[in-house]
């Protein structure tokens, strides 16, 4: 069994595709959604925030991140690799 999700705006396509899906004798379920609610635009905006400002990262903590991989990496033995 598949599940199919579809967004129509029309009402018109809305319509013409459920008169196709009971001619095909599919079972539906048609939930109707009005708009977005006041608490996804906060959520929307506060991710876009994040984004705007390049995330939570400072220049400091990247830095500080970067030497700590390649101190990492200096301390490690590669193989086929002489010492």
């Amino acid at each position: 069994m598949h599940t199919v999700s579809i967004e129509v705006s029309d009402k018109n396509d809305l319509q013409l595709i459920l008169m196709l899906v009971q001619r095909l004798g599919l079972k539906f379920k048609q939930v109707e959604k009005n708009g977005s609610s006041k608490t996804e635009k906060k959520d929307l905006d506060y991710h876009r925030n994040i984004i705007k400002n390049g995330g939570k990262m400072t220049e400091d903590r990247m830095n500080e991140m970067l030497k700590s991989i390649e101190e990492d990496r200096q301390d490690r033995e590669l193989p086929f690799r002489e010492s």
